[in-house]
């Protein structure tokens, strides 16, 4: 197998400070290309082997808008340009979560997703968007915005050739106490309900 991957900060800025030179990636999102070739059975020994070429494209970045808020996101799309033997391992797998602990990355992983339910080995996209304000609906309040408390909302989507739509909507509190996040949403297949709840994690400052 072969795995080739290139990365690239479009409009990446830099700075100098004390003489040395450092990267400035607030408003440079990562892209992301990766190629992975699976050979088939190079040696001739008449073996059951992965035979693929699976190209993928990646979008990541997280963006202030001043006092406003923050926005991350994760887009990634791709694609088997042949599948002629793809075993599971080989799959396109998405981060799901059946506990209801929270992932650290508030753009990493799908909230309410089956681990392996949506797994791949054709054509897909995957969305995970997550917005945190300084003002939303209690942090309007002088006194609950002032500890430190933000709201959050995401919304994360999953389309892949044989799947339905997949989407997760939701709402969070975040930096309670200065170190907790709780996040109540559900997920929804074709605009039908499927599961949802509660997620309880850390601060996604930390």
């Amino acid at each position: 197998k072969l795995v080739a991957s290139l990365e690239w900060r479009p409009g990446i800025r830099y700075g100098i400070r004390n003489g040395r030179k450092y990267p400035l990636t607030d408003r440079a999102p990562l892209v992301e290309f990766t190629y992975r070739k699976a050979f088939g059975d190079v040696f001739g020994t008449e073996v059951i082997a992965s035979d693929y070429d699976h190209i993928s494209i990646g979008f990541k970045h997280d963006y202030s808008f001043a006092v406003s808020g923050k926005l991350d996101f994760n887009l990634t799309a791709g694609t088997f340009l042949n599948n002629n033997q793809v075993f599971f391992p080989d799959f396109q797998h998405f981060g799901g979560n059946r506990t209801i602990f929270s992932n650290f990355g508030p753009a990493s992983n799908y909230r309410f997703m089956d681990y392996y339910k949506y797994s791949t080995s054709s054509s897909y996209f995957s969305g995970i968007v997550h917005y945190q304000f300084r003002k939303f609906l209690l942090t309007q309040l002088p006194m609950l915005r002032f500890s430190g408390v933000r709201e959050n909302i995401f919304l994360n989507y999953l389309k892949t050739e044989n799947s339905p739509h997949y989407v997760e909507l939701g709402y969070s509190l975040d930096n309670l106490f200065r170190i907790f996040r709780v996040e109540f949403g559900a997920g929804f297949e074709n605009g039908k309900y499927l599961r949802g709840g509660a997620r309880f994690g850390v601060a996604t400052f930390i």
